[in-house]
């Protein structure tokens, strides 16, 4: 209560435009695309993508399930914490602090493997670990129970990202690397901006509580794993 919320978006404001700056500064050189390819043209050669290559199709089929999982129950996180767990911004700090810390050794960790292993399979080690976000959630009745999921979260969305851009490398050709990026961004895109309504609009209606939502997202976080298994063992053997 020192200072005004809005005053602390005002500053996070400021690192975004500085960051935004810094990054306008990197110069960028190599080209792999005309830049005159036609919009539609892009549309269909992903769409050509996605039914050609299976193992990226399976790849990102699974992360898309996996992250409509985190997603639906994205928004309830937080009215769960303040409404059933009271939790206070000294709490909320303390989640985000764990998380950040944890993340930051998981990074050096995964950084070592992520390379030697195949996506998908550091994709499927670190979505067993998140399963555990929502369970936590199910169990926990005082604040600080939150702690284990902070603790898993920060780990496995530093295995996560790793995985997710090097899966682009992985199978992405080098002159199509942009094009299946995009493709992957999209997927994220779609998932983001509809998934976190419908769970909202479910506990507003009184479709599923607060503890449904966490189970249903455990349920189709099962679903996206099983999607990577299958696509690994299929498509990538050799």
């Amino acid at each position: 209560k020192v200072v005004s919320y809005r005053f602390i978006f005002a500053i996070a404001g400021i690192f975004g435009i500085a960051s935004a700056v810094w990054f306008g500064r990197i110069p960028t050189s190599v080209v792999t695309r005309n830049a005159s390819d036609r919009f539609f043209e892009l549309i269909r050669e992903a769409c050509i993508i996605l039914r050609e290559d299976h193992a990226y199709r399976w790849y990102c089929a699974g992360i898309f399930i996996f992250g409509s999982a985190c997603y639906f129950a994205a928004p309830i996180y937080s009215i769960y914490q303040v409404d059933v767990l009271h939790v206070d911004t000294r709490w909320a700090s303390v989640y985000t602090v764990i998380a950040q810390v944890v993340a930051m050794i998981a990074y050096y960790y995964w950084g070592g493997h992520v390379d030697r292993k195949k996506p998908a399979l550091i994709v499927i080690v670190n979505s067993a670990l998140f399963l555990l976000v929502p369970l936590n959630y199910i169990f926990a009745t005082k604040a600080w129970m939150l702690i284990p999921c902070c603790v898993m979260s920060g780990a496995a969305n530093a295995g996560l990202e790793l995985a997710y851009f090097n899966g682009i490398l992985h199978y992405g050709p080098s002159d199509k690397v942009p094009l299946y990026q995009a493709i992957f961004a999209s997927l994220i895109g779609i998932r983001g901006t509809i998934i976190p309504f419908i769970s909202s609009a479910f506990v507003q209606g009184d479709l599923l509580s607060m503890q449904g939502v966490f189970m249903v997202s455990i349920g189709l976080m099962l679903i996206g794993m099983a999607a990577q298994i299958y696509g690994m063992r299929k498509y990538e053997m050799t």
